[in-house]
């Protein structure tokens, strides 16, 4: 992806990705003047920490001078620290052939704020009479933000030694009557298919996916603390989900993009930085006071020093769960301060919700009420009709009962039976099928009944006697 490549300086090579290396092969300094002096300008240019392993036969003031007529302003990228000249004997004695020079390097250009690492590297000579010399490297190479070029002195080889010198490497850059030409084995060019369909699919997908994704460089302190990140790429829905436009953020540093994103309480910046320094992905949910959002983003690090997120906008859902819960907050507010008992139970009738009014009507505290059956609030004789009415609640729904109220006998915790009045309704979720009970105690109510018609009687038989006394 476009993010992943970098100007290789040379009219003959277009960009190359970030883990790219080539090969050189030269018959006197003259000729790697001509490849790596605009190879390290591009790179020196573009924000590169460049290393340069020369050769026996070209020392370091030579090299230098060299770049100083070649690269303008080169006296400030060498004052900046930004270019290392170093001879391959001192540079394979220092790790050169386990790879451990590269990535120091790397990690180095990485805390100094470079983009990565541009490498020049004179192959291991090894002994001489050899017509093969020995790369190291390469592997290292490919796996980090390097792009590297390993220089082969052209008479140390014929063509079957050339050849396989070029099999080790994307391509070779060889000059044939006064011309420089790009050399490819089949290999290399059947790799070089693949990865540009590969490429092309990863593109693909990256400007279509429905998160959003960014890509970024952490910036670091003189004490080696993130104190900033710059922007590399962006995709479509990153812009779609953020309000934030490609060309307005892409190479700059989030400070500039979003200013006082630096005091957000999100910490943004040591939050990325540290998967950028530690490698480890990172995954949470949270809020942006800047764009006034939720999101849900996954954090992780392809190199050391750089990160990618992707990310969806979880705004409606967070909303959505925070009115849930305050209407669930609602409802247990007035389902605890009710004067009629309200109890819920499952499918299976087991009671996952128990107010106060139910802890007085019954006798049984929530504790003790939570997980159990309803039959534990009925008589024995009504609890084999509860199984089967529960049966048909479940598999017709028993409209006829829902909304309405019916009466039957329940039953306390100290055995006390007494008349209750139902109200049932009932909800279905993912989780399967739940109702709800309102329980009202109508014992007073039956006495005041019972004493009306008593009263009723008492009248009726009053009327009789006074009948007949006329």
């Amino acid at each position: 992806m476009q993010f992943d490549k970098r100007k290789s300086g040379i009219s003959l090579i277009d960009d190359l990705p970030w883990g790219s290396h080539f090969c050189q092969f030269y018959q006197n300094t003259e000729d790697l003047g001509e490849i790596l002096m605009p190879f390290f300008r591009a790179g020196l240019e573009n924000n590169e920490f460049c290393v340069w392993v020369t050769p026996d036969t070209l020392g370091a003031d030579e090299a230098e001078a060299a770049l100083g007529k070649a690269v303008p302003h080169f006296g400030d990228y060498a004052r900046n620290g930004q270019i290392e000249i170093i001879p391959a004997a001192r540079w394979y004695a220092a790790g050169g052939k386990s790879g451990r020079s590269v990535v120091s390097r790397v990690d180095k250009a990485v805390t100094a704020g470079f983009d990565g690492l541009r490498l020049a590297c004179n192959v291991f000579s090894g002994k001489k009479g050899r017509r093969a010399l020995t790369c190291y490297g390469t592997d290292v190479v490919s796996r980090y933000h390097v792009i590297g070029v390993f220089t082969y002195p052209r008479d140390e080889f014929d063509a079957i030694g050339l050849m396989d010198v070029v099999k080790n490497h994307r391509f070779a850059l060889l000059k044939n009557a006064g011309r420089w030409e790009i050399i490819e084995s089949s290999g290399a060019r059947t790799i070089r298919d693949a990865l540009k369909r590969s490429e092309e699919e990863l593109q693909s997908l990256f400007s279509n996916m429905s998160e959003g994704f960014a890509y970024h460089r952490m910036i670091l302190d003189d004490k080696g603390n993130p104190c900033d990140y710059v922007f590399l790429n962006v995709n479509e829905a990153f812009e779609r989900l953020t309000g934030l436009r490609r060309e307005n953020i892409v190479g700059k540093k989030v400070t500039e993009a979003l200013p006082g994103i630096e005091n957000d309480d999100a910490d943004w910046i040591g939050r990325y930085g540290k998967v950028a320094l530690t490698e480890k992905p990172d995954h949470f949910d949270i809020y942006s006071e800047r764009l006034g959002k939720w999101y849900s983003i996954s954090a992780f690090c392809p190199h050391k020093g750089y990160f990618a997120v992707t990310f969806s906008d979880i705004t409606e859902r967070k909303q959505a769960l925070e009115s849930l819960a305050s209407s669930e907050e609602r409802f247990r507010s007035l389902a605890e301060t009710a004067s009629d008992a309200i109890i819920s139970a499952d499918s299976d009738g087991k009671i996952f919700f128990w107010n106060r009014a139910a802890e007085s009507m019954f006798g049984y505290s929530s504790s003790e009420a939570f997980g159990r059956p309803l039959t534990m609030i009925m008589p024995g004789r009504y609890c084999e009709d509860h199984e089967k009415g529960m049966g048909r609640f479940i598999s017709t729904g028993m409209e006829r009962v829902i909304g309405r109220s019916v009466e039957f006998a329940g039953l306390r915790k100290d055995g006390v039976e007494f008349p209750l009045e139902l109200s049932l309704s009932r909800w279905n979720t993912r989780q399967g099928l739940f109702f709800t009970g309102l329980i009202r105690d109508i014992t007073e109510r039956k006495w005041a009944e019972e004493e009306i018609m008593r009263l009723n009687e008492e009248l009726k038989q009053h009327v009789i006697h006074l009948e007949a006394a006329n």
